[in-house]
Formats: structure tokens, sequence, C-alpha cells
């Protein structure tokens, strides 16, 4: 497929001016693998205007010994990492504001690390790994998935290739090209293969399909991944009666997440607390340590670390300090911290202003950081990892990587798609 231009392989955000953090100092030594950051121990914040909430993480509690102390600590890791790739992977500061109001573009380095990630939102295609590590008491779980990506103008002209693997062996495959689908289970080799014809009439059986089918071609339009469109789509195409199932169970559903306005709000205090408070060297000198910007062969390695003590800390104090400034997020946030038992959240964040590591019987040591990026501060790679133990003696660690490669320069005919769907195809045929 030739359509190689447009937006986003993640949910559109505003449009924003292309400005990126000059470089460091160029140096020879070759930039070495590290970790990205997570902000544990403070209210939800923002991501963009009109995205989804981002920002510091909530505040991380051990659980008691009667829920297992060893597998609690795997759990609070991997919420970590969870709660990080995707705050980061869906915040777009307004940073351009900050530009205007003040002249200078954020450097401190979590926001190029928003920064960087956020290149990824442009892209049409691609090619996308993750990959994860999570240890405990020695005994190691991990996964990985590769991805290639080409949003067309239209969701059947679209490609889409998932690749599953745990422990060094893969799992499966599902793909997605010219309006048809093919799956593969590797233990066993099982394959399946589905037409557009076949896909289609399979979902005219269904009382809901003709809205599943609306949906699917709404989903990808102008080389753009649109939910919402798709969302819409679905529930124009239900009945009546399903399009009221439909709202109720909506409203249902999002009846404790943040309106509109709160929504904006958290993205003000995301983005003031990134690209303003962390912006003066004397807050973020106890938060950001050991930071160092290598240049080897066209990639900028930026390395850094996360006190997670001090960025408690941090969080906890902005918050006490300017959380009046954000009126309707404050009502939000306190009606929240309510409803999951904690009755004064503004006595807590106070508390948590002189936080010490290990007071919640969880102690995190600092998150690793490395961003890796080419060109105009493209990203190309994403580490980060985490180690901790419990009250009770029990370790863990979490490390999770990001790679990205043929950014919007990937050509779906020099891929094995076109393969993979002609075997599943010839293999459905033989049963």
């Amino acid at each position: 497929m030739s359509d190689n231009e447009g937006s986003g392989a993640f949910p559109q955000q505003p449009e924003q001016e292309n400005s990126t953090p000059a470089a460091s100092p160029q140096q020879t030594e070759q930039p070495a693998a590290g970790a990205i950051p997570a902000t544990p121990a403070a209210p939800a914040s923002g991501a963009a205007e009109g995205a989804a909430p981002t920002g510091a993480t909530p505040t991380i509690v051990a659980p008691t010994p009667k829920s297992g102390m060893k597998r609690g600590l795997a759990i609070t890791l991997a919420a970590v990492v969870v709660v990080v790739v995707v705050a980061l992977a869906f915040i777009v500061p307004n940073f351009n504001k900050v530009k205007r109001a003040f002249g200078v573009q954020p450097s401190n380095a979590i926001a190029k690390t928003a920064t960087a990630l956020n290149s990824l939102s442009t892209a049409s295609n691609g090619k996308l790994s993750f990959a994860g590590s999570f240890d405990s008491n020695g005994s190691t779980e991990d996964f990985s998935v590769d991805s290639m990506f080409s949003w067309g103008t239209t969701t059947d002209n679209s490609m889409l290739s998932l690749t599953a693997s745990q422990g060094g062996n893969e799992l499966g495959r599902v793909a997605w090209y010219k309006g048809a689908a093919a799956f593969e289970e590797t233990t066993y080799g099982m394959r399946m293969y589905l037409s557009a014809d076949q896909i289609k009439s399979a979902l005219q059986s269904q009382d809901s399909g003709k809205a599943i089918w609306a949906a699917k071609n709404a989903l990808i339009k102008d080389h753009r991944v649109d939910p919402l469109g798709a969302l819409k789509a679905y529930s124009k195409a239900l009945s009546a009666k399903d399009r009221q199932e439909l709202q109720k169970s909506l409203s249902e559903a999002t009846k404790n997440t943040p309106n509109k306005e709160e929504s904006a709000q958290m993205t003000s205090f995301t983005q003031d607390f990134l690209s303003l408070y962390l912006e003066d060297s004397s807050n973020s000198s106890k938060v950001i340590k050991n930071e160092t910007t290598t240049t080897s062969n066209g990639v900028t390695s930026l390395k850094y670390s996360i006190d997670v003590q001090e960025m408690v800390r941090a969080v906890s104090s902005y918050y006490t300090q300017n959380i009046n400034s954000y009126p309707q997020l404050h009502s939000y946030l306190i009606k929240s911290a309510k409803s999951s038992g904690t009755k004064d959240l503004d006595a807590q964040m106070r508390k948590y202003q002189t936080y010490k590591s290990g007071d919640d019987g969880t102690t995190l040591k600092g998150l690793d950081i490395t961003v890796k990026t080419t060109g105009a501060n493209v990203l190309s790679e994403f580490d980060f990892a985490i180690d901790g133990a419990d009250v009770n003696g029990s370790t863990g660690s979490a490390k999770v990587s990001i790679k990205a490669s043929d950014i919007n320069s990937l050509k779906v005919s020099s891929t094995d798609v076109e393969k993979f769907m002609k075997q599943a195809e010839e293999y459905q045929q033989q049963y």
C-alpha cells in the first residue's frame, strides 16, 4: 500500500508547533540502554486538550500481608509500568503555550521525554515493538509484542500485524490487510483466514452486526485512527432501543471519569508541573538525577533517573501550593478520593510532602530512564527499569522497552504480511 502520509498511529491530539529541545553537546560515547520515569504518589493529572487524563500517578500503597506480599510487590511494580507507559504515551503537553509566554521550550528531562514520545502521534506507518520483563524473588516473566502498521485512506486500505511472544517463544500472530483478517496459534500451528466478504456475512447474522461493520469502516480515515468516530458510527447504526442501552452503559461506565472542564484542568495541572515547576532547577535537581546526553551515529541518547521519594514530595508540594488554582479538578479529586476511602485528600497530600520511601510498606528505588531519538527528535527507543522491596523482604523488578523503526517510511510491499495472509488462506481451504 502506498499511503504513507497523514497522521496518527495513536489517538489524534490538537496540532502543535514542531518545537523540540536542542540536543546536548555531542560526544563519541555510544549510548547505553536504560529506562523511564514514573511519578508515584500524586493526584491524577492531565493529558493534552481533549486527550485522556495523564500525569502523576496515584499513591502506591503496599498490600497487607493477608493479600500476599510477594505477589503484591509484583503487582505494584506492574502498576507503575502501566501508568508510566500509558501516561507518557498519551501526554501531549502544550509546551508551545509555555514557549509563547516565556520565550523558551521546557528543557527538563521529563518534558523532553514526553516530546520524544509524541513524535509517534503523527506516524501513519512504521514498526513498534514492546517488551517487558518482571522479576519477583528471582522468578522472571517476560513478554513482547512486535507490530507493523500502515493506516490508509480507509480501514480496509490499512494494515496491522501483531506478533506476541513469551519467554522467547512466539505465541501467535494476528493481521489485518485489505479488509481481511488472519490468525495463527504458533504452538499447534493452527491458522484461520477470514476474507472481507466472510467477515461481513458473519456480522450480518448478528443482532448488532451492521453497527459493528459501520464502526469498522469508520475506525480509520485519511491515515488517522478515529476511535470516537467509530463509536459514533456504531451508535448511529444501532436500533433506537439498542442505542438507548448503549448510552446507558456508557454513562454508567464513565460516571466516575472527569468531565470536559475537569479534564482541561487536569491537562493544565500536568503541563504546569512539567513545564513550569520542574523547569526550576531547585525543584528538578531533587527529582531528576544523573542526567547525561550523548550523541553517536545520529542517535541522541538521554539518560537519567527519577528519585521516587523526591517525586512524591514534589507533586505533593505542587498540589498543596497550587490546587486552588484548579477548582474543578480539586473537586473531582476530592470526590474520587472519598469514593476510594480517603476522607481528607488535602491532608493526605500535605503529609506526602515529607514522604519517605518505605512509609507505605513498599520501597521503590529510583527509576532509570533512557530515551533515544533520531533526526528531529523522533523516538527510536524508550526504556525504563524499576526495582523494589516490601516490608516482608520480597524483592522485584520491572523493565519495559519500546522501540520504533521505519516511522512514516514503512513499505508494506517489503513486509511479510501478504505471505502470512496467503498461508492462512491456504490452511483454511484445507479444512
